[in-house]
């Protein structure tokens, strides 16, 4: 497989293993990552806000991005993805809310289906 993970998500982070990087954090971190990585010249491989779960109503989000860089340049589509995931983000109230150990296990549970259908994609 050639892709890598970045991921807030324990689920995620335990099915696939070898092509995570875990994230310390909320979806922010995770765009922020994410983003790092496409300035290095990675690619998107999934849409950063898929699902139809807003960015303030869930704490987990994982992303596929390619396991190398493109060579010798930056994907300007994946850049111009990311940062308007950014202006998204922060179009919504984010309230800290606290869930109960069940929700989280849910909202881990359908970030998990969103990677696997993005994974089952890539392998087609």
């Amino acid at each position: 497989m050639n892709f890598l993970l970045v991921t807030n998500n324990p689920l995620v982070e335990k099915k696939y293993g070898d092509f995570t990087e875990k994230v310390d954090g909320v979806l922010f971190e995770v765009l922020t990552r994410v983003r790092d990585y496409v300035h290095k010249g990675h690619g998107l491989l999934m849409h950063p806000l898929a699902g139809s779960i807003k960015p303030n109503e869930t704490p987990y989000r994982s992303l596929l991005i390619t396991r190398e860089p493109l060579i010798g340049k930056i994907d300007f589509k994946s850049l111009e993805l990311i940062e308007n995931s950014f202006i998204a983000y922060k179009k919504f109230v984010h309230t800290g809310c606290q869930y109960t150990e069940k929700v989280l296990e849910d909202y881990q549970s359908i970030d998990l289906e969103l990677v696997k259908s993005a994974v089952e994609s890539l392998q087609n």
